[in-house]
Protein backbone atom coordinates (compact mmCIF):
# COMPACT_ATOMS: atom_id res chain seq x y z
CA UNK A 1 0.00 0.00 0.00
CA UNK A 2 1.23 3.68 -0.46
CA UNK A 3 -0.43 6.28 1.26
CA UNK A 4 0.10 9.66 -0.22
CA UNK A 5 -0.47 12.53 2.57
CA UNK A 6 -0.65 16.53 1.68
CA UNK A 7 0.75 18.64 4.25
CA UNK A 8 -0.20 22.19 4.38
CA UNK A 9 0.97 22.58 7.97
CA UNK A 10 3.15 21.45 10.84
CA UNK A 11 -0.33 20.14 12.45
CA UNK A 12 -0.87 17.81 9.39
CA UNK A 13 3.09 17.04 9.16
CA UNK A 14 3.01 15.93 12.94
CA UNK A 15 -0.09 14.07 12.47
CA UNK A 16 1.24 11.96 8.84
CA UNK A 17 5.26 11.43 10.82
CA UNK A 18 3.28 9.61 13.48
CA UNK A 19 1.05 8.02 11.74
CA UNK A 20 3.76 6.71 9.31
CA UNK A 21 6.25 5.90 12.18
CA UNK A 22 3.42 3.50 13.77
CA UNK A 23 3.08 1.80 10.88
CA UNK A 24 7.04 1.83 9.87
CA UNK A 25 7.40 -1.79 9.97
CA UNK A 26 4.45 -2.87 7.98
CA UNK A 27 4.62 -2.78 3.95
CA UNK A 28 3.22 0.56 3.48
CA UNK A 29 5.03 3.28 1.88
CA UNK A 30 4.68 6.72 2.79
CA UNK A 31 4.98 9.91 0.41
CA UNK A 32 4.64 13.03 2.29
CA UNK A 33 3.87 16.30 0.43
CA UNK A 34 5.23 19.25 2.34
CA UNK A 35 4.96 23.25 1.49
CA UNK A 36 8.31 24.30 2.14
CA UNK A 37 7.77 27.69 3.27
CA UNK A 38 6.10 26.27 6.40
CA UNK A 39 7.62 22.93 6.72
CA UNK A 40 10.90 21.89 7.13
CA UNK A 41 11.48 17.44 7.78
CA UNK A 42 14.05 16.68 10.24
CA UNK A 43 13.89 13.27 10.92
CA UNK A 44 14.19 10.64 8.81
CA UNK A 45 12.29 7.72 8.83
CA UNK A 46 12.83 4.39 7.11
CA UNK A 47 9.02 4.37 5.28
CA UNK A 48 8.60 8.29 3.98
CA UNK A 49 9.89 10.30 1.10
CA UNK A 50 9.80 13.57 1.46
CA UNK A 51 8.13 15.67 -1.22
CA UNK A 52 8.51 19.45 -1.50
CA UNK A 53 4.93 20.36 -2.81
CA UNK A 54 6.23 22.29 -5.53
CA UNK A 55 6.94 19.62 -7.45
CA UNK A 56 3.98 18.38 -8.86
CA UNK A 57 5.70 16.48 -11.55
CA UNK A 58 7.05 14.00 -9.17
CA UNK A 59 3.37 13.40 -7.38
CA UNK A 60 2.07 13.01 -11.07
CA UNK A 61 4.66 10.18 -11.91
CA UNK A 62 3.80 8.38 -8.71
CA UNK A 63 -0.60 8.28 -9.46
CA UNK A 64 0.70 7.42 -12.97
CA UNK A 65 3.10 4.70 -12.28
CA UNK A 66 0.93 3.02 -9.08
CA UNK A 67 -2.36 1.78 -9.54
CA UNK A 68 -4.86 3.55 -8.20
CA UNK A 69 -6.53 0.55 -6.10
CA UNK A 70 -3.18 0.23 -4.16
CA UNK A 71 -2.96 4.35 -3.51
CA UNK A 72 -4.48 5.45 0.02
CA UNK A 73 -4.44 9.83 0.47
CA UNK A 74 -4.41 11.62 3.15
CA UNK A 75 -5.94 15.53 2.85
CA UNK A 76 -6.89 18.22 5.14
CA UNK A 77 -9.53 19.83 2.70
CA UNK A 78 -10.12 20.05 -1.03
CA UNK A 79 -8.96 23.70 -1.38
CA UNK A 80 -6.00 22.33 -3.31
CA UNK A 81 -3.62 22.35 -6.45
CA UNK A 82 -6.27 21.55 -9.30
CA UNK A 83 -3.59 18.62 -10.89
CA UNK A 84 -3.45 17.03 -7.46
CA UNK A 85 -7.75 17.25 -7.21
CA UNK A 86 -7.99 15.90 -10.05
CA UNK A 87 -5.76 12.38 -8.86
CA UNK A 88 -7.41 12.79 -5.36
CA UNK A 89 -11.00 12.72 -7.19
CA UNK A 90 -9.74 9.96 -8.77
CA UNK A 91 -9.17 7.33 -5.93
CA UNK A 92 -11.78 5.33 -3.28
CA UNK A 93 -9.91 5.31 -0.67
CA UNK A 94 -9.62 9.02 0.38
CA UNK A 95 -9.13 9.80 4.37
CA UNK A 96 -8.90 13.79 6.03
CA UNK A 97 -6.39 14.67 8.34
CA UNK A 98 -6.75 17.68 10.90
CA UNK A 99 -4.83 20.70 9.86
CA UNK A 100 -6.54 23.22 12.54
CA UNK A 101 -10.08 24.44 13.66
CA UNK A 102 -12.49 23.09 11.30
CA UNK A 103 -12.19 19.58 13.27
CA UNK A 104 -13.41 21.68 16.17
CA UNK A 105 -15.99 23.63 14.10
CA UNK A 106 -20.01 22.52 13.29
CA UNK A 107 -19.22 23.92 10.13
CA UNK A 108 -15.91 23.93 8.36
CA UNK A 109 -14.58 26.14 6.60
CA UNK A 110 -12.27 24.82 3.98
CA UNK A 111 -14.13 21.07 3.93
CA UNK A 112 -16.20 20.33 1.50
CA UNK A 113 -19.59 18.11 1.91
CA UNK A 114 -18.71 15.86 -0.53
CA UNK A 115 -14.92 15.37 1.03
CA UNK A 116 -16.64 14.74 4.57
CA UNK A 117 -18.84 12.15 3.05
CA UNK A 118 -15.96 10.56 0.74
CA UNK A 119 -13.47 10.55 3.88
CA UNK A 120 -12.80 6.97 5.00
CA UNK A 121 -11.37 8.53 8.49
CA UNK A 122 -10.13 11.50 10.22
CA UNK A 123 -6.87 11.29 11.51
CA UNK A 124 -6.98 13.60 14.64
CA UNK A 125 -5.65 13.94 17.86
CA UNK A 126 -6.43 11.91 20.81
CA UNK A 127 -7.18 14.89 23.47
CA UNK A 128 -10.17 15.94 21.77
CA UNK A 129 -13.61 14.62 23.56
CA UNK A 130 -15.67 16.65 21.63
CA UNK A 131 -15.38 18.14 18.13
CA UNK A 132 -17.59 19.28 15.23
CA UNK A 133 -20.67 17.20 14.88
CA UNK A 134 -19.89 17.11 11.07
CA UNK A 135 -17.43 14.04 12.24
CA UNK A 136 -20.10 12.03 14.28
CA UNK A 137 -20.01 9.56 11.22
CA UNK A 138 -16.30 9.46 10.52
CA UNK A 139 -13.80 6.97 11.68
CA UNK A 140 -11.37 8.54 14.44
CA UNK A 141 -7.63 7.87 14.10
CA UNK A 142 -5.72 9.37 16.99
CA UNK A 143 -1.49 9.14 16.60
CA UNK A 144 -0.60 11.50 18.94
CA UNK A 145 -1.88 14.36 21.88
CA UNK A 146 -1.88 17.71 20.73
CA UNK A 147 1.28 18.25 22.96
CA UNK A 148 3.28 16.73 19.99
CA UNK A 149 2.97 20.01 18.29
CA UNK A 150 6.06 21.67 20.03
CA UNK A 151 8.63 20.83 18.31
CA UNK A 152 11.63 20.84 20.35
CA UNK A 153 13.77 21.46 17.65
CA UNK A 154 12.44 25.07 17.18
CA UNK A 155 14.16 27.05 19.66
CA UNK A 156 11.86 28.89 22.06
CA UNK A 157 11.07 33.07 22.30
CA UNK A 158 11.41 34.61 25.76
CA UNK A 159 8.36 36.51 25.75
CA UNK A 160 8.37 37.65 29.45
CA UNK A 161 9.38 40.88 28.21
CA UNK A 162 6.30 41.90 26.57
CA UNK A 163 3.23 42.97 28.93
CA UNK A 164 1.06 41.17 26.66
CA UNK A 165 1.02 38.85 23.64
CA UNK A 166 -1.42 39.26 20.46
CA UNK A 167 -1.60 35.50 18.41
CA UNK A 168 -2.82 36.69 14.99
CA UNK A 169 -5.82 35.20 14.29
CA UNK A 170 -8.92 35.50 12.79
CA UNK A 171 -11.58 37.44 15.44
CA UNK A 172 -8.62 39.18 16.72
CA UNK A 173 -9.81 42.85 16.31
CA UNK A 174 -8.53 45.52 19.03
CA UNK A 175 -5.54 45.97 21.28
CA UNK A 176 -6.35 47.49 24.42
CA UNK A 177 -4.82 50.74 25.62
CA UNK A 178 -3.57 49.79 28.96
CA UNK A 179 -0.76 47.74 27.68
CA UNK A 180 2.75 49.13 27.49
CA UNK A 181 4.73 46.70 25.69
CA UNK A 182 3.02 43.89 23.21
CA UNK A 183 4.43 41.73 20.82
CA UNK A 184 2.06 40.59 17.82
CA UNK A 185 2.68 37.16 16.65
CA UNK A 186 2.62 37.16 13.39
CA UNK A 187 0.49 33.82 11.35
CA UNK A 188 3.08 32.16 8.84
CA UNK A 189 0.46 32.06 6.24
CA UNK A 190 0.27 35.66 4.50
CA UNK A 191 -3.24 35.39 3.95
CA UNK A 192 -4.36 35.15 7.15
CA UNK A 193 -2.95 38.62 8.35
CA UNK A 194 -5.08 40.78 10.74
CA UNK A 195 -5.01 44.86 10.61
CA UNK A 196 -4.39 46.60 13.87
CA UNK A 197 -3.39 50.29 13.97
CA UNK A 198 0.43 50.64 14.09
CA UNK A 199 1.39 52.09 17.70
CA UNK A 200 4.81 52.83 18.78
CA UNK A 201 4.51 49.92 21.57
CA UNK A 202 3.69 46.93 19.18
CA UNK A 203 6.23 44.64 17.97
CA UNK A 204 5.74 41.94 15.07
CA UNK A 205 8.02 38.76 15.55
CA UNK A 206 6.99 35.70 13.13
CA UNK A 207 5.53 32.32 14.21
CA UNK A 208 7.61 30.01 11.61
CA UNK A 209 11.05 31.68 13.56
CA UNK A 210 10.32 29.47 16.84
CA UNK A 211 8.36 27.18 18.72
CA UNK A 212 4.95 29.24 19.43
CA UNK A 213 4.06 26.29 21.42
CA UNK A 214 7.14 26.02 22.83
CA UNK A 215 7.73 29.38 24.05
CA UNK A 216 3.75 30.63 24.99
CA UNK A 217 3.55 28.02 27.77
CA UNK A 218 6.67 29.77 29.73
CA UNK A 219 4.93 33.29 28.90
CA UNK A 220 3.52 34.95 31.89
CA UNK A 221 1.79 37.90 30.93
CA UNK A 222 -1.86 38.30 28.79
CA UNK A 223 -2.22 36.27 25.64
CA UNK A 224 -4.57 37.64 23.22
CA UNK A 225 -6.01 35.38 20.45
CA UNK A 226 -9.42 34.62 18.21
CA UNK A 227 -9.48 31.61 16.40
CA UNK A 228 -6.11 29.48 16.86
CA UNK A 229 -4.95 26.63 17.11
CA UNK A 230 -3.03 27.98 19.82
CA UNK A 231 -6.82 27.67 22.03
CA UNK A 232 -7.13 24.33 21.79
CA UNK A 233 -3.31 23.43 22.92
CA UNK A 234 -3.62 25.77 25.50
CA UNK A 235 -7.09 24.63 26.86
CA UNK A 236 -5.61 20.80 26.85
CA UNK A 237 -1.69 21.66 27.96
CA UNK A 238 -3.23 23.13 31.44
CA UNK A 239 0.18 24.58 31.77
CA UNK A 240 -0.81 28.15 31.73
CA UNK A 241 -2.42 30.45 34.09
CA UNK A 242 -5.85 30.89 32.19
CA UNK A 243 -6.84 34.39 34.13
CA UNK A 244 -4.11 35.60 31.51
CA UNK A 245 -6.34 34.53 28.50
CA UNK A 246 -8.18 36.63 26.18
CA UNK A 247 -10.15 35.86 23.59
CA UNK A 248 -11.72 38.00 20.95
CA UNK A 249 -14.22 36.30 17.93
CA UNK A 250 -17.57 36.78 16.72
CA UNK A 251 -20.41 35.23 17.95
CA UNK A 252 -20.44 33.62 15.00
CA UNK A 253 -17.13 31.91 15.47
CA UNK A 254 -18.04 31.25 18.92
CA UNK A 255 -20.76 29.36 17.98
CA UNK A 256 -19.56 27.77 15.55
CA UNK A 257 -16.93 26.01 17.99
CA UNK A 258 -19.33 24.23 20.42
CA UNK A 259 -16.55 21.16 20.78
CA UNK A 260 -14.18 23.68 23.08
CA UNK A 261 -17.58 25.86 25.48
CA UNK A 262 -17.17 23.33 28.11
CA UNK A 263 -13.42 23.99 28.07
CA UNK A 264 -13.65 27.67 28.05
CA UNK A 265 -15.93 28.07 30.66
CA UNK A 266 -14.57 25.56 33.06
CA UNK A 267 -11.73 27.79 32.95
CA UNK A 268 -13.20 30.68 33.34
CA UNK A 269 -11.81 32.46 30.22
CA UNK A 270 -12.51 35.77 29.33
CA UNK A 271 -14.54 36.25 26.36
CA UNK A 272 -14.71 39.27 23.79
CA UNK A 273 -17.64 38.46 21.82
CA UNK A 274 -18.86 40.97 18.96
CA UNK A 275 -22.50 40.24 18.29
Amino acid sequence: MNKIVLCLNKITFSLATSLAEQEKNKNIKYFLLFDRARIAPNKAIKNVKYIPISKTSILCNIFNLLPLSNIEAYVPHDRINKSLLHYINLLNNVNLIDDGMDTLRENPINISKNLTQKARSLVTFSDYTKMGSWTSNIRKVRPENINSLFDKSQPCENLNNYDAVIIESLGVNSLPSKYKKVCIIRHPNPNKRIHLERQSNLKEIFAQDFSLEGSIIEYEGDIIMGETMILPYLLHSKKINFRHLYIQMSDTQYQNLKSLHHLIKRNNISLDIKI
